[in-house]
């Protein structure tokens, strides 16, 4: 059977652009490191790296989680340190302040300096990571701890009435027309704008204990089934918030009350021994408190630490499995463009001898 020249021509030329196809797969493998550049052309494959993608980038948030939260744990227990040297500062003072050898002079110098490291304290208590403040709990905008005045009515009876009343100027009149009268209380330690002294762990103000936060950290993010479904269950998360109150106390056992109750008591003259000795043993055991949440929060930190290079391998094992998958060995796609690119040369050759010369070619 006669092939005619135009049908080899035909076909030289469809097979000629196929190598020539090929020819540019392989430069961009050459080029790009890549397997395939579209799903079509490794379907198996394809499926498999975008699954792998997609755990790469949960696992890109989880690792993000676990840093931001280890740095800002690190924060934390940084202040909380701080906060432990200022009370064995204030602890040594006052004792001081206790001797017999001190005078009225002596104990107001030594209130004074206590007000001053009571101040460092709060300053500490009121500190930030990436401006975000560490012990507000879910409050991470506006400083947790503020000490401001509260204007208040006061009834006959109160222990600060008289002082009050007799510095009432002439002519006052009395709330309500009755025998109360308006009060001014200064320096009134507030939490996220309720009164330490006021807040109890069973009162009305319980919430403050209970406020917090959870990251997901690839543990099983779940929520807890109804009436509870609002809640993070918290073995599938980590709490990643802290709140001011079980480091510095709530109630009379606050820290910050203490150390003013020890500044009143030395400038009030610091002549009761026993009552000297009960505000001691208060404060330290206040003191004690911040020792106790310092090593909880070292032991958080250490399962960060870990959390963090558990996922950091996890992360390094995923991306070595994506290059299986999704890139080459770049000597190999050398080797096989090269190849290729022999295969097209040595077509581009076979073409001047595929048609034969006629008797026409030697006619003039």
């Amino acid at each position: 059977m006669r092939i005619t020249n135009t049908t080899i021509a035909r076909n030289y030329t469809s097979n000629l652009n196929r190598n020539l196809s090929l020819l540019n797969d392989g430069n961009y493998r050459v080029a790009s490191g890549r397997k395939f550049n579209m799903m079509a052309e490794n379907t198996a494959d394809g499926v498999r790296a975008m699954t792998l993608r997609r755990s790469l980038a949960r696992l890109d948030g989880y690792l993000d989680n676990a840093i931001t939260t280890r740095n800002t744990f690190a924060g934390a227990e940084g202040q909380l340190m701080k906060i432990s040297d200022l009370t064995k500062d204030i602890s040594d003072r006052f004792i001081v302040g206790l001797s017999g050898t001190s005078g009225k002079d002596e104990r107001n110098i030594i209130a004074t300096e206590l007000e001053k490291l009571r101040d460092q304290i709060l300053s500490c208590a009121n500190g930030q990571y990436s401006d975000r403040y560490l012990f507000g709990g879910t409050n991470t905008k506006t400083q947790p701890f503020t000490v401001k005045d509260v204007e208040m009515i006061i009834e006959p009876g109160d222990p600060r009435y008289d002082d009050a009343f007799s510095a009432l100027p002439d002519g006052h009149t009395y709330v309500d027309g009755v025998d109360n009268i308006p009060f001014v209380e200064t320096g009134v330690l507030h939490y996220n704008g309720v009164r330490v002294d006021q807040i109890d762990k069973e009162g009305e103000h319980a919430y403050l204990f209970r406020d917090a936060a959870y990251v997901d950290l690839g543990l099983g993010f779940q929520m807890k089934p109804a009436p509870d479904s609002q809640n993070v269950a918290s073995n599938s998360a980590f709490k990643n918030t802290l709140v001011g109150l079980d480091f510095l106390g709530s109630g009379d056992d606050n820290i910050y009350n203490v150390i003013n109750e020890m500044v009143a008591f030395l400038r009030g003259g610091g002549g009761d021994p026993e009552r000297g000795g009960a505000l001691l043993d208060k404060f330290r055991a206040s003191a004690d408190n911040i020792g106790v949440q310092i090593t909880q929060i070292g032991a958080d930190a250490a399962y960060l630490d870990f959390t963090v290079s558990r996922l950091e391998k996890q992360n390094d094992t995923m991306i070595e499995q994506q290059g299986h998958l999704e890139f080459m060995d770049p000597y190999q796609a050398i080797m096989d463009f090269k190849m290729q690119e022999y295969v097209y040369n040595a077509a581009l050759q076979m073409g001047s001898r595929l048609l034969q010369p006629s008797i026409f070619n030697f006619i003039r």
